[in-house]
Parts: structure tokens; sequence; C-alpha cells
């Protein structure tokens, strides 16, 4: 498993925003982070399990 951590690139693979690229901002709890999607004006909470982190 790839650790998730601040600053990590990731996609977003479920919801609104699936397929586009995102960054962590900060990590909440071992479930939560909060991302940054690419194009979008605000930050938002996710899950984990909804980001696929890029290499």
């Amino acid at each position: 498993m790839v650790a998730i951590e601040k600053g990590k690139e990731c996609v977003v693979t479920m919801g609104a925003d699936a397929g586009k690229k995102c960054k962590i901002k900060k990590v909440l709890d071992e479930n939560f982070v909060i991302i940054e999607v690419e194009g979008a004006k605000k930050e938002r909470k996710s899950a984990i399990r909804h980001l696929e982190p890029l290499a």
C-alpha cells in the first residue's frame, strides 16, 4: 500500500470529480483527507479509498 501523505498527487476514482487529478492538502485521519481538485476553486473532504495515488 502506498502511503497517503500531504502533497501527494492522486486521481479521484469516484464521485463527481472522478478521473480528475488532485493534491492532498491535509490528512484528517486514517480514512479521510482534504484535497484540492485540479480546476476547482474549493478544497474538499474525500475518503482515501476514493483516491488512486500517482507514482
